[in-house]
Parts: structure tokens; sequence; C-alpha cells
């Protein structure tokens, strides 16, 4: 693992960023900004709000498969819905709970298989 690994979140910003401090992160301003960045970037880890309005986490899944990055995602929700679990049932993509702290995503990224 690289010493600071990249990470891309949507649009939680400011938040991601303080807790994330060891990281290199780099934010967008919701799921379809989100996908030109990883056109263009290689990244270790989407952390990815299930509450983004412009592309839901399982469109995102969806698009994350065209790059070879699916296994890369994991969902961050204040509330888990049917929708949620059964996406995360089945294409076992992991989900942190809001407020999340730096030790989960830490873990996230060493033991998330496709790096």
């Amino acid at each position: 693992m690289p010493a600071s690994p990249r990470a891309a979140g949507d649009d939680a910003g400011q938040a991601i960023r303080r807790v994330l401090a060891a990281h290199k992160v780099q934010t967008a301003d919701g799921g379809v900004d989100a996908l030109a960045l990883f056109a263009a970037h290689p990244f270790d880890l989407v952390l990815y709000d299930v509450e983004t309005a412009d592309l839901s986490a399982a469109d995102m899944y969806q698009h994350l498969r065209e790059f070879g990055l699916e296994r890369r995602l994991v969902t961050m929700a204040g509330a888990r819905g049917a929708t949620l679990a059964k996406l995360v049932a089945e294409a076992a993509i992991p989900c942190v709970d809001k407020p999340f702290d730096a030790g989960e995503i830490d873990l996230l990224l060493a033991t998330r298989p496709g790096r």
C-alpha cells in the first residue's frame, strides 16, 4: 500500500478531509463529477455517500464496474434502507455508518481486494 493512499469522496468535502487527514483525499460535487475523477485518476478507495442526489449507490457501483474499480467502493450512510441493504449484501460492498472515524477507513484501505 502506498504511504498515502488516494481516496475519493463524493460531497462530504471538509468532514471527510478532517477525518482522513493522513490520506490524500479528493472530493467531487456529486456522483457524476466523481465518475470524471475515476476516469482520470487511480484511487485506492471510493467512499460514496448513498444520499448523493445525482447518482444512486447502485448506479455508482455499475459505473465503477466499467472501470474495474467496483471492489474499491465503500458506501457510507446515516441510515440503511432496503435498497442499500440489498446492494451491500448482493455485491459484498461494505457500508460505514456516519459519522465514521479514520480507523474504519484505514482498515478498509488495508483489506479491500483489487488493490
